[in-house]
């Protein structure tokens, strides 16, 4: 009876909190975590030891675990939670050295990055060899593993960020045709499997 959590701490994108506000099986917040007032009520949340808690942070931000990291160690500690960082790779500026910040801050944190596709300019894995050949990608996959997200459908795709509507329900929208659903499904099952592969990792570990 206790519902996951998705926290948007997004302040300016907020995608993820308006595609999921009207899921009856979630309960969505709206939470920047920029501030000692958002960690505050963060560490409140946690203390509920709620199942899951989702959190949908701004990109490339590491300033928020820098200045609170210490207050969520200890809270993670405190109410035994698992923090479980993916981290969404769309451009090669600053990965490294992002990366290495946000682990300083949170040295107990698996991190999967997440090579996205469809944010390289041709929209193939060879864009992303800053990352991909750097040693730091050593250290991911000894605690974690690299996923890839498919270039999918785009036309179909970008249609989530207009109409703040989730992939699955998209699948089944009558407004497109059965091709285009197709190529959407089939993009849903590929990141399933990278996703399984993560849950697979982590229940070996824990």
């Amino acid at each position: 009876g206790r519902y996951p959590v998705v926290i948007e701490a997004d302040p300016v994108q907020k995608e993820v909190g308006e595609t999921f506000k009207n899921d009856k099986k979630l309960r969505v917040l709206e939470l920047p975590l920029a501030n000692r007032e958002g960690m505050e009520k963060l560490a409140m949340i946690m203390a509920r030891r709620l199942p899951l808690v989702v959190v949908n942070a701004p990109g490339g931000l590491t300033e928020p675990f820098e200045r609170f990291g210490g207050a969520l160690r200890l809270a993670l500690k405190t109410y035994e939670y698992r923090f479980t960082m993916f981290w969404l790779l769309n451009s090669q500026d600053q990965v490294v050295e992002s990366l290495n910040a946000f682990w300083e801050a949170m040295p107990s944190a698996s991190v999967h990055p997440i090579v996205n596709l469809k944010e390289s300019e041709n929209h193939k894995l060879s864009d992303f060899r800053d990352y991909i050949d750097h040693e730091i990608r050593k250290r991911v996959e000894k605690q974690g593993r690299t996923l890839v997200m498919p270039f999918g459908p785009m036309a179909i795709m970008n249609q989530m960020a207009k109409r703040h509507i989730p992939f699955g329900t998209l699948c089944h929208d009558d407004a497109y045709d059965i091709l285009a659903k197709a190529e959407l499904h089939t993009w849903l099952t590929s990141m399933w499997k990278e996703f399984d592969r993560v849950i697979d990792f982590e229940a070996r570990v824990s």
